[in-house]
């Protein structure tokens, strides 16, 4: 080694220890790296220079940051941006440069003629000039962790220097590594001091009181909203036990409970929040939100409980728990005032239209009609009045039931018109419906109370329109219907129209806008409120679309109803038949049936009776449930109507008591159909859960009671088939239920078929002839014996000889057919039978 080289080579190891020292020394900071580069500009005689590290962004591209970087700022804007950035670092991202060919190939980069160089980057204007420069790769291990760069040397820089600078590189490596790692500490540090700081801020400015204890239950700290809540410093608790902050027994049971679950593990408040009681410096108990966490540290564990004062919520709670006890009082005081005038109101009601309903079926002269019809106006009056009252009670306690069912709208717009047009006609006004012609037939909501919104709006309509039209047109909201959109029902009239002032009080309660002139508008004021308000629960709503004095009104009902194209299509019903006034049902087969009727009002019952007579039904009575209760245990009743409010024994029990002794007895539950004064739900639900089958509201009207037995009762005539053999009982009776005219039972011996007309009647007997034990011809004959002429029977039996039909006549039978007989004669020969016996099916 040469002299020089030998004097080259202390240099550079006196200037790394020196800068080693210093790096020490100065507490390894930023700053620590300029004597570093000013060392590296002496030994290498370069004019300008710096020493980064090496990162990468979040795509993975390295790029550098300085620790160190001669000032060659050149001119104003230069050096202030030097002196913001600089102490911080500069980062250089353009890998389209000189050291940014070190940092993409991590391999030295030497140039003598940088201007000319095909790697370089360019200088901005102004930047001092780049003669020479060399880029040189600063590695740990197999990692590139910085680089420097030098620029400016004079001779230029060749790999001989590279390698003299090789300790040095080794040297910036380490410190560099040092320093990421000090940083990585140090920031991780100043982190954990500032969530301390957080930490500290948010206990001690929680409105909450956040206590922590020891193992020993000794409290560790107590924020400031604990000294606000029990009245205590912090430094009055801090080593105390934690239970000189709860009254007895908690106080004495503290201790104990904490090492129980010290002991065991076994806690039923760690972890889980509850409500206990606190005491106060100046003793006084009140209520806390309790929740404690355990936090394990390495070697103990602490207990965090945060407390929340809930006295105010429990006044609160206790309030309003008496406002509630108070509303509910108040409910049942209104519900059973509505209750009992409703009933009080209705059965006297009842008579006073039955018996206007019976009366008007006499001869009576048109002085006589026209007081039965102004009776009939006022009971009915009455009675709206009163149902509204209701409805508006269960609309303001949430209690009005919606239901959705499949209907046919056609049909429900049919009937709603047909209800009304008398009442038109005697006006002279022309009642017209209209349905778009793509509206379909079946759709899906409750269609009791779409009807009973209509009965409203079009009785409105009636009532104040002296002449001209009314009409009621049906729409989609929308011109697809494929869309769902809501159907519109539009009521318009030609009546005497509403003022601007007026439109929105139409809807409110006991409003009445009527007719100016007319000094009693009638009604309660009360329809269009309940109107809105059901449209409303079904997703709709009612609007007056307009009105002005003069020029009439319209009223639109706008509701969401699907399509559907399930709809439930009933057994056929019998034809009802007019008689006088009132509809007769099925006439050949209704004295067939036998109703009881349990009534104790003489004149309710009286009413009722004569209503069920008068549709050609056999009617027996019983003043209280007791006696029903009799005499469903001797008659097998086709019906029972039982009224509810009975002495001795009440409808509901009776009803019950008829339930319990069904269960022991062949055959399925009796229709039981409840009659009542009481309207409101619950008395409904009571009775269902007795057991009823339907409930009308008192008043009873004729056609009520007609529709409730047309659900009911099945009026088709009833075929008894009587064979010993499965497989032809089932197929005979099968023929016939097809036809849907006739409903049938079958006995599979002569025994059994007796004791069936025992307990009830028949429209027609089949009867096989050959049965073991009791043969048909015997059948017969016992039949003929106990019912005389009726019911007639047709013989089945596989004899086709002329004898057999003899014996048969003899027997009884009024016809004979051999087997196997097929379908329409058989069902030819049944109808004839009972066509001849006078009870064909209507």
């Amino acid at each position: 080694m040469s002299k020089t080289d030998a004097n080259n080579a202390g240099a550079l190891l006196r200037a790394i220890a020196q800068i080693q020292a210093e790096f020490i020394l100065s507490g390894q900071t930023r700053e620590s790296f300029d004597p570093l580069l000013a060392k590296l500009l002496e030994l290498t005689e370069s004019e300008y220079g710096f020493i980064g590290e090496v990162l990468t962004d979040e795509n993975g591209s390295p790029y550098l940051k300085t620790h160190a970087l001669t000032n060659i700022a050149w001119n104003e804007e230069t050096r202030e941006f030097y002196d913001e950035n600089a102490p911080n670092g500069l980062e250089f991202r353009n890998l389209n440069s000189l050291f940014g060919y070190c940092l993409k190939h991590a391999r030295p980069v030497l140039s003598e003629d940088p201007e000319n160089d095909s790697r370089r980057g360019g200088l901005p204007p102004g930047h001092p000039p780049l003669l020479k420069f060399a880029g040189l790769p600063i590695y740990q291990g197999s990692e590139m962790v910085g680089m420097i760069g030098l620029a400016n040397r004079p001779g230029g820089y060749d790999q001989a220097l590279v390698e003299f600078l090789q300790p040095f590189l080794t040297t910036c490596a380490t410190l560099i590594v040092g320093f990421r790692t000090l940083s990585r500490e140090r920031e991780q540090e100043r982190l954990r001091n500032e969530q301390e700081r957080k930490t500290a801020t948010i206990v001690n400015t929680a409105v909450d009181a956040i206590v922590t204890i020891d193992e020993d239950g000794r409290i560790e700290t107590f924020n400031q909203g604990a000294e606000k809540m029990f009245g205590y410093t912090s430094a009055e608790l801090v080593g105390a036990n934690v239970n000189c902050l709860m009254p007895e027994p908690y106080h004495s049971d503290h201790n104990r409970h904490l090492q129980k679950y010290l002991d065991t593990g076994v806690s039923r408040i760690i972890g889980a929040g509850r409500e206990v009681a606190a005491l106060r410096k100046d003793g006084t108990v009140f209520p806390v939100d309790l929740s404690i966490s355990e936090i394990n540290l390495e070697t103990r564990r602490e207990f965090v409980g945060i407390l929340r004062d809930i006295s105010e919520r429990k006044a609160a709670e206790e309030q309003l728990l008496e406002a509630k006890l108070a509303a509910e009082a108040a409910s049942r005081a209104k519900s059973s005032f509505l209750a009992t005038m409703s009933h009080e109101i209705r059965t006297p009601l009842n008579a006073i239209l039955g018996m206007t309903e019976l009366l008007d079926d006499t001869e009576l002269n048109d002085e006589q009609t026209d007081y039965v019809r102004t009776l009939a106006v006022s009971g009915e009056s009455l009675l709206q009045l009163i149902s509204d009252f209701l409805d508006l009670s269960k609309i303001e306690a949430s209690q009005l039931d919606i239901t959705r069912t499949n209907f046919d709208l056609r049909e429900l717009i049919g009937d709603t018109v047909a209800v009304l047009r008398p009442r038109a006609q005697d006006k002279g006004l022309k009642l017209e419906s209209r349905i778009s012609g793509q509206m379909p037939s079946f759709l899906l909501g409750d269609n009791n109370r779409i009807r009973q919104i209509l009965l409203n709006l079009l009785g409105n309509a009636i009532k104040f329109t002296p002449a001209g039209q009314v009409t009621l047109e049906v729409v989609f909201g929308a011109a697809d219907p494929k869309q769902q959109q809501p159907v519109v029902f539009r009521v318009s009239d030609q009546g005497v129209g509403i003022a601007a002032a007026d439109h929105e009080q139409v809807f409110e309660k006991f409003f009445q806008a009527g007719d100016p002139a007319a000094a009693n508008p009638g009604g309660t004021g009360l329809g269009l409120t309940i109107c809105r308000e059901l449209a409303r629960r079904m997703g709709g709503d009612v609007v007056l679309e307009a009105s002005a004095p003069g020029r009439g009104s319209v009223f639109s009902l706008t509701l969401p109803l699907p399509e559907t194209n399930e709809i439930d299509i009933p057994a056929p019903a019998p034809e009802l038949k007019e008689t006088s006034g009132t509809q007769a049902i099925a006439n050949e087969t209704a004295s067939e049936i036998r109703v009881l009727l349990a009534e104790d009002n003489e004149d309710n019952r009286k009413i009722t009776q004569r209503l069920l007579e008068k549709m050609g039904l056999s009617v027996d009575y019983a003043e209280n449930g007791e006696t029903a209760l009799e005499l469903v245990k001797r008659t097998d009743y086709d019906a029972i109507l039982m009224d509810l409010d009975m002495p001795v024994c009440d409808g509901v029990t009776a009803t019950k008591l008829i339930r319990e002794w069904e269960r022991d007895r062949p055959g399925g539950p009796m229709p039981i159909i409840a009659l009542t004064a009481h309207a409101l739900k619950e008395y409904r639900q009571r009775a269902e859960r007795a057991g009823v089958s339907d409930y009308i509201t008192k008043p009873v009207r004729g056609q009520d009671l007609q529709q409730a037995l047309l659900r009911r009762i099945d009026f088709r005539p009833a075929v008894l088939v009587v064979d010993d053999n499965y497989d032809a009982r089932r197929l005979t009776g099968k023929m016939l239920e097809r036809t849907r005219l006739y409903r049938v039972s079958t006995a599979a011996s002569g025994a059994e078929g007796l004791d069936l007309l025992e307990r009830r009647s028949f429209a027609a007997v089949i009867v096989d002839l050959e049965m073991p034990g009791m043969d048909g011809l015997e059948t017969a004959r016992r039949i003929r014996q106990k019912t005389g002429s009726q019911p007639p029977i047709l013989a089945l039996s596989g004899h086709a000889g002329s004898e057999y039909v003899a014996s048969s006549r003899a027997a009884g039978c009024n016809a004979y057919l051999t087997k196997p007989a097929d379908r329409k004669t058989l069902v030819d020969t049944v109808s004839r039978l009972i066509s001849d016996a006078g009870r064909a099916p209507a």
